[in-house]
């Protein structure tokens, strides 16, 4: 006898969501901590005005260590590095 999983996906999303990729929370590369942050980055950086000056102090994260952490994000293809800001 299967069980049936308790979770189901909701077909429509309200709106004001993030898609976040399966691959992303599946890759054993990342800690938990490191997803989190990078979906709450995700989740943000099409905002207008967002900076991860503002992100660390939001978060207490220690600017340096973002910095380290967005670099690594990069390196997997998960998010792009703009040299303008």
């Amino acid at each position: 006898m299967s069980k049936k999983s308790p979770v189901s996906r909701n077909a429509s999303p309200p709106t004001g969501y993030t898609d976040i990729s399966t691959s992303l929370l599946r890759d054993e590369r990342l800690s938990w901590y490191d997803k989190g942050l990078l979906c709450d980055i995700l989740s943000r950086a099409g905002d207008k005005g967002f900076s991860m000056e503002e992100f660390a102090e939001i978060t207490g994260i220690d600017i340096d260590e973002l910095f380290e952490k967005v670099k690594i994000y990069a390196s997997y293809g998960y998010i792009t590095i703009d040299s303008n800001e």
